[in-house]
């Protein structure tokens, strides 16, 4: 079981490890979707966990040893609590699930706690030290990604409104470095909580998903080169064109087959003639049919087509029998709930032109 892992995270509890709190005072219900637990998943969530419990013993231990340091203790323990205790409970909630594997793993985490608390030894300045990290640790500063990622997606704030991880400054920039897009050079920001995923599905030069990339939520970015830069129209004739496309239903035209367009609409993409669509699809693969609902966001930019596509997916066994109407459903529901992130992804957008 991934319980056992979580003791993994007690073996260097101080200044350098651990990061958390496990109290559960005013946490709103977790009621925002449940994460993606598979295995991988289940690993990252338990590490996250140990995280919070060993730096939570620490300053316990912090206070028996400098007693005078006890209300700024308490301050500190208030402001990472405030910033994630909500993800440690969810997390704890979670694990409940499973009764007698979360007694088993609260016994062994009891007795690796006091074996690693026991020899920690504050001097006066290792104390402040500590003091200082949790401070910087409630903005998510000094916290590995591998525990930091786990600790915002189980957050309800953030489950609940996406885009909220976004606005609160947990964030990650994503450029074009490295990427072929023939090139064009531009950056954008997505959450702090996702990460890049190695596979490219054809056409994307960038690919990334929620949930440390375990997630069913994904942005992928493309880019085609059709002209020449030489040959490309002015910015005033794509504006024209986009608007006709959209207007006569032309634009449904150049997807490809099983792709059907929800809505769509002109939109610039950082101040270049564009347009942003909800598009529908839906298709087999590796043994899975696979339901997608997409936003994208689309421009045309010296002769290249530049495509930032965030979209929704849901996927079960090829044999499965499944309620199509209800799958379409719950895609609605979540990109819906998506919206908000995804247009403030999209407002983050950059080509680098203008830097120059």
């Amino acid at each position: 079981m991934f319980f056992a892992t979580t003791l993994l995270l007690l073996t260097a509890i101080g200044p350098q490890a651990g990061s958390g709190s496990t109290s559960t005072s005013n946490v709103p219900a977790y009621d925002g979707g449940i994460p993606k637990f598979d295995y991988e998943g289940g690993l990252a969530q338990g590490r996250a966990y140990g995280f919070c419990l060993g730096q939570d013993a620490a300053l316990r231990k912090l206070v028996q040893q400098h007693p005078d340091l006890a209300e700024v203790t308490a301050k500190a323990r208030v402001r990472f609590d405030d910033a994630f205790g909500a993800s440690a409970a969810n997390i704890e909630r979670w694990m409940r699930r499973a009764p007698r594997e979360f007694e088993q793993l609260e016994k062994k985490l009891k007795e690796q706690l006091d074996i690693e608390i026991g020899k920690l030894d504050f001097s006066r300045s290792d104390a402040l030290d500590m003091l200082a990290l949790v401070e910087r640790r409630a903005l998510g500063q000094q916290v590995d990604a591998a525990i930091l990622q786990p600790l915002l997606y189980c957050h309800p704030r953030y489950r609940l409104q996406p885009e909220l991880e976004l606005a609160d400054g947990f964030t990650q920039a994503v450029s074009s470095d490295g990427a072929n897009t023939q090139a064009i050079a531009f950056r954008f920001t997505l959450p702090a909580s996702w990460s890049r995923k190695d596979e490219l599905p054809l056409g994307s030069a960038l690919h990334y998903a929620s949930e440390a990339g375990r997630g069913d939520e994904f942005a992928m970015l493309g880019a085609q080169r059709v002209m020449s830069a030489e040959q490309a129209p002015t910015d005033a004739q794509i504006e024209q064109e986009i608007r006709r496309l959209i207007a006569t239903g032309e634009m449904q035209l150049y997807l490809p087959p099983g792709i059907e367009t929800v809505e769509q609409t002109s939109r610039a993409l950082d101040g270049q003639p564009g347009y942003t669509r909800l598009l529908r699809t839906r298709f087999e693969e590796a043994g899975r049919k696979k339901y997608r609902l997409v936003r994208e966001f689309g421009c045309f930019i010296r002769g290249v087509v530049v495509s930032l596509a965030l979209g929704v997916e849901e996927s079960h066994p090829v044999d499965a029998k499944v309620d199509e109407a209800l799958i379409e459903k719950r895609l609605q529901q979540r990109i819906k709930h998506w919206k908000a992130c995804a247009f403030a992804v999209a407002e983050s957008f950059r080509f680098e032109r203008k830097r120059r």
